[in-house]
């Protein structure tokens, strides 16, 4: 299946499972919106995967916290 370009929101991406998601989908191509509550893991994790093809970008949110989402 070709990913190129395609728009990915992804929670979890900090570190983990949703990690590895964030740097695979970025290495196929996808566009990642990576969210995570700790700012400073999910900061390390996009670096990592502007490595590859496609991009990500940081989104920290505590998904528990409306206001949070809000700035989604």
């Amino acid at each position: 299946m070709d990913l190129t370009n395609k728009k990915v929101l992804l929670t979890g991406a900090g570190r983990g499972i949703g990690k590895a998601a964030l740097l695979r989908l970025v290495g196929e191509g996808c566009q990642v919106m990576g969210v995570a509550r700790s700012e400073s893991e999910l900061n390390e994790a996009v670096r990592e995967a502007n490595g590859s093809t496609g991009k990500a970008f940081a989104f920290p949110a505590d998904l528990a916290d409306m206001k949070s989402v809000d700035r989604i």
